[in-house]
């Protein structure tokens, strides 16, 4: 015997406890005593949640495990190292110390981070340029290196000293040591132009000292400095003397810029 009825159904779960309307057909055994439908419903019902929500709860499980491993992948596939050194970038061509010479005492700094660092466009940026500069530049040796090193120095541009830097830039080794040093003599601003009077002392650790070429030479250095229609500083005239009987910058220039 069968029967139809509407029931309140509740039960408890791990996520709570839930109720929920129900037609149901009741069947009557064999001694009249009610009783699930079929075996199925029953052992739901005993375990407190509802009949359909059983394979529907198993199946959310197997879902939550399967999603979990899918994000974990991704998270791994996704993330970088973080402890990785990550590549230097390459340095900028003659921008390495540059600093705009918006005074004349930059260009000094600027010539002494230009050897320091062995950047050949920054050292050409402290002497005057003729498409920027009215002035051309001038460099003027020491007399006896001159007299010792005849039609040298006689049409002397900037283009040999960018044969000077170049090729004595390639007899340093990594490791050695090169910096100017600068003391101070004279000094003396003008609305356009600037004079400086410097003794130094240039260190260059090259290959080249076995054969008798020095590494380090000392003297006296006369800059002369205008300023061009952009607003920077410039050598556009060096004389360079002797101070005594150590060799010169321009020793350095006649043999490297040859």
């Amino acid at each position: 015997l069968r029967s139809k009825k509407v029931v309140r159904v509740c039960g408890s779960s791990a996520g709570g406890t839930s109720c929920y309307m129900r037609s149901d057909e009741t069947s009557f055994g064999a001694k009249g005593c009610p009783g699930p439908a079929n075996d199925r419903e029953g052992a739901s019902l005993l375990r407190g949640y509802p009949p359909d929500n059983d394979m529907h709860l198993r199946s959310m499980k197997v879902s939550r495990v399967r999603w979990g491993w899918i994000s974990a992948v991704l998270l791994i596939a996704g993330c970088t190292n973080p402890f990785q050194t990550r590549e230097p970038n390459p340095p900028e061509s003659g921008r390495l110390s540059w600093i705009p010479p918006r005074r004349p005492e930059i260009v000094l700094e600027n010539l002494k981070n230009a050897i320091l660092e062995q950047n050949v466009e920054n050292y050409l940026r402290c002497l005057s340029d003729s498409s920027r500069n009215a002035r051309p530049f001038q460099f003027i040796a020491d007399p006896q290196v001159a007299s010792e090193n005849p039609g040298t120095f006689e049409t002397w541009t900037l283009d040999d000293e960018r044969a000077y830097f170049s090729q004595l830039r390639a007899f340093l080794p990594d490791d050695s040591l090169h910096f100017l040093t600068l003391e101070p003599v004279q000094f003396t601003q003008y609305a356009d132009s600037a004079f400086f009077v410097q003794n130094y002392i240039l260190t260059v650790r090259h290959t080249q000292q076995k054969q008798g070429v020095p590494g380090q030479v000392s003297g006296q250095a006369r800059f002369w400095m205008g300023i061009d229609p952009f607003g920077d500083w410039s050598i556009y005239r060096w004389e360079d003397r002797s101070l005594g009987d150590r060799p010169t910058w321009s020793v350095l220039k006649a043999i490297f810029g040859r």
